[in-house]
């Protein structure tokens, strides 16, 4: 009962530590999910913008074409 011995104390000392390692593994597997999160909606929200920057250009490029053709031919009626 009272007689531990010094492997005794060196095993829960030991284990102690060990638990200390894996508190910090799981903390650090937290941290990492969340970053790993971030980035990957981050790189959605860019990649999304990314195409609606393509798409806003292509409208522009249609609506000059346009505004060149109702120039040109001297339609000036409004619908």
């Amino acid at each position: 009962m009272g007689s531990d011995t010094a492997s005794d104390v060196v095993d829960t000392i030991g284990d102690a530590d060990a638990a200390g390692k894996e508190d910090i593994m799981n903390i650090l597997l937290i941290i990492i999910g969340v970053i790993a999160v971030v980035l990957l909606l981050t790189g959605g929200f860019v990649q999304s913008l990314n195409f609606l920057l393509w798409v806003g250009l292509v409208l522009a490029i249609i609506a000059v074409i346009v505004w060149l053709v109702r120039v040109i031919s001297g339609r000036r009626t409004t619908v």
